[in-house]
């Protein structure tokens, strides 16, 4: 289905593929544990197959429902990455059900028609055991109070103190570079991220202090009319000057303000910002500051080989690494990658552009920059506005156009090296998007001349159109499919910086998806207690997560963080994906003791003990083969999967661990005790409504996050008073059927 879909399986996507393959093993024991209960009890072979297919088909469809709903909601609320988690899972459940509900069944009963299979044969290396669940639950709540509470208080305090310790650049915003190594170079991923993170000679990072203080001491003339500043030092020439200085009067320069002669750099400020030279001295200090900030962010930097391919005729390799940090500010950190790594790379820096829009069109896309190719437009004239070069677009009717133009300053570029910039952003992950489009690049306007008789343009139109899908058959789709995906593609070739909405929509999109959860197990087990229930349970597994995660940052260095293989693990879009892995599994993992549970109940208004016990007890044997396979894979992927998933699996680690230990000491005996659960849940509502006003509010408005949280928390607690006032002491409220 992937195939045919021609998407790209991201780190994220095999995430959702390894909670694919879990849960379609956890069908299959479901069904093969509920064969031997039937055996067990004398049935005949043919009849107890049958029966364990019919007694666990409820459980199944209700423990991938679930996680299709969140599927369902990730893949239309969530940011591209976790959109690629849900599409392998949702494809992934679908398949697994039909193969483990249907197929396997076909295959069974084939078999026993044709005489070739008489019984099944099987080892109980798991009894199920006699153990009262619910009265050690007086030793196992105290314990995982404890530890929910701790793990979120070191995580708040953290991501509040100190937040580029916790987050990495998706949340944080920031800067990510393409190096490309010259052909038949050979350095590694560790090489590369030494040369730009580490603290000795040589390194981008020293690099920049040195910088820092050169920038210091610059000597800087006025010109006669007050409005051009030369900045000269006799250790920098005059483009990292440029590179240096230009982030920080972003807004005071004229247009092609810059201008580099050897050591120098010449600055045409504004004349209506009227600075002076006191004005200028204090934007220098301020550079020197942003430089030495860029250092320190720089130590934290990520690298990731993303493309490894042989150079034609050659045994050499020609290797491409990103390199990701929440540095803002790109021109510095293109300036100091390539004072470090110059000599190696073959140099393609990121260049100043515009996106032309159209403010005066009634098409919306035009305010936007992305001109509709309508099937009456033959030139490219009559798409964009202002443009009178005829070029003949007649095999891109029904896609998009989007116009360039290049800052004044910026050397002229040719058609080949857009084109060029153009294929190496859809060899990047999650670029798959652009990899189906018929593109094409026109240029516009006067021509230079180049060396080796090349000639180069300051504007260019890039223009693309899908062959399955043109702007007349789903004008939405297409504007999101086509139209977005070619302007995020020709940014990313031009060079842009990575957005911070990667939290926020996440966040969105998980709370949803709980909500919704709670709902379906509401409607199925007929009583909300359950729903909550295994909301409580998902959010004790997260936060004993998110603690294991923050706790690494202290325990890295130490023997102990060092032979369990720890890292510095920070929270990544892989690291979501291995979050969301969790919840799915831990939710599966409860709704399978929460059918059981069912099962007994009968007709039975209230829960009994001995019918919470009895549940636990008969499907621990299938709860502890399931996390025991789960875990081994894992764990390899942990110790032999290298840097790049090694703290996905670490996640995914703690969290199978915690999920198990959950669904059984916490999830099934909150049932018998609904006060608690309400004021548990009660309590949760709060912190999360505290949460989400944290995530989404600026850290200079503590008042008003203080104010909302308070309400928030009040609202909670209020509702969790009123359901207490309505319920019993014992047992959950009866089902509705």
């Amino acid at each position: 289905v992937m195939a045919l879909l021609q998407a790209t399986f991201t780190l994220p996507g095999i995430a959702g593929l390894i909670l694919t393959v879990g849960m379609a093993i956890d069908a299959n024991v479901l069904i093969f544990e509920r064969f031997r209960e039937e055996r067990a009890r004398g049935a005949p072979f043919k009849r107890a197959l049958n029966a364990g297919y019919d007694k666990a088909f409820s459980t199944i469809v209700d423990a991938n429902l679930t996680t299709l709903i969140t599927c369902v909601i990730l893949g239309v609320v969530s940011s591209e990455e976790v959109k690629g988690f849900a599409t392998v899972l949702g494809i992934g459940i679908v398949a697994s059900m039909f193969t483990s509900l249907f197929v396997t069944r076909l295959a069974f009963n084939t078999l026993i028609a044709k005489g070739l299979l008489s019984d099944l044969k099987m080892r109980s290396i798991i009894k199920s055991p006699s153990i009262d669940w619910l009265a050690i639950r007086s030793k196992f709540w105290p314990v995982s109070t404890v530890l929910v509470l701790g793990g979120l208080a070191l995580f708040t305090t953290v991501a509040l103190t100190d937040k580029e310790a916790i987050f990495d650049i998706e949340f944080l915003g920031g800067t990510s570079v393409q190096v490309d190594l010259k052909p038949g170079v050979d350095r590694s991923e560790t090489n590369i991220k030494e040369a730009i993170t580490g603290e000795g000679e040589g390194t981008a990072v020293a690099w920049l202090n040195r910088a820092a203080d050169q920038l210091d001491q610059a000597s800087v003339e006025q010109d006669a009319a007050g409005t051009r500043f030369t900045v000269s030092s006799p250790d920098l020439h005059g483009g990292e000057l440029a590179s240096l200085l230009r982030g920080t009067l972003r807004n005071d320069l004229a247009r092609g303000g810059v201008n580099i002669d050897g050591g120098r750099v010449m600055l045409d400020i504004r004349p209506e910002r009227g600075m002076t030279a006191a004005m200028f001295k204090s934007a220098m200090s301020r550079a020197v500051l942003g430089v030495r900030k860029a250092a320190d962010n720089l130590r934290k930097a990520r690298v990731i080989e993303f493309h490894n391919e042989p150079v034609a005729g050659d045994d050499a390799k020609r290797l491409s690494y990103e390199i990701s940090t929440v540095e803002q500010d790109r021109g510095i950190v293109q300036a100091a990658i390539l004072a470090t790594l110059g000599s190696d790379l073959e140099v393609q820096q990121a260049l100043r552009y515009q996106i032309v829009t159209d403010q005066d069109m009634a098409d919306e896309d035009a305010a936007e920059g992305m001109f509709v190719i309508r099937d009456e437009h033959r030139f490219l004239s009559d798409v964009l506005p202002g443009v009178e070069a005829k070029h003949n677009i007649v095999d891109f009717k029904g896609g998009v156009a989007v116009q360039v133009a290049m800052a004044g300053d910026e050397e002229p570029q040719t058609v080949k090296s857009i084109l060029q910039r153009l294929e190496d952003v859809r060899m990047r992950p999650g670029a798959e998007y652009g990899a189906t489009r018929n593109t094409r690049v026109f240029p516009l306007g006067v021509p230079t001349n180049l060396q080796d008789d090349e000639q180069g343009y300051r504007s260019f139109a890039v223009v693309a159109v899908g062959a399955d899908l043109h702007y007349r058959d789903d004008l939405s789709a297409w504007r999101v499919e086509v139209a977005q995906n070619h302007l995020a593609l020709v940014q990313d070739a031009f060079g842009s910086e990575i957005a911070q909405q990667t939290q926020q929509n996440t966040v969105f999109a998980v709370i949803l998806a709980l909500g919704a959860t709670v709902v379906y197990i509401w409607i199925r087990f007929g009583s909300m207690q359950y729903g909550l229930a295994a909301i409580v349970a998902l959010v004790h597994d997260v936060a004993l997560t998110l603690g294991a995660i923050t706790l690494s940052h202290y325990i890295y260095a130490t023997a102990i963080g060092r032979a369990l293989g720890v890292s510095d693990f920070k929270i990544d879009l892989p690291m979501i994906a291995a979050l969301l892995t969790v919840i799915g599994y831990s939710l599966n993992d409860t709704i399978v003791v929460f059918d059981r549970i069912r099962e007994n109940r009968g007709r039975l208004g209230d829960l009994s003990t001995s019918v919470i016990n009895r549940s636990i007890n008969q499907t621990l044997p299938r709860t502890v083969l399931t996390s025991l396979t789960t875990f081994m894979v894992v764990m390899v992927m942990y110790v032999f999967g290298g840097s790049g998933i090694a703290g996905f699996s670490y996640a995914l680690l703690v969290g199978i661990v915690a999920g198990t230990y959950s669904s059984i000491a916490i999830a099934a005996p909150l049932l018998h005790n609904p006060r608690t659960l309400n004021s548990v849940s009660s309590v949760l509502a709060g912190l999360g409504g505290v949460g989400v006003v944290l995530a989404i509010t600026d850290s200079e408005q503590m008042a008003v996050r203080m104010v909302l949280g308070a309400i928030a928390l009040g609202l909670a607690g209020w509702w969790g008073v009123a359901l207490n006032r309505k319920l019993p002491q014992r047992g959950p409220v009866p089902a509705g059927a």
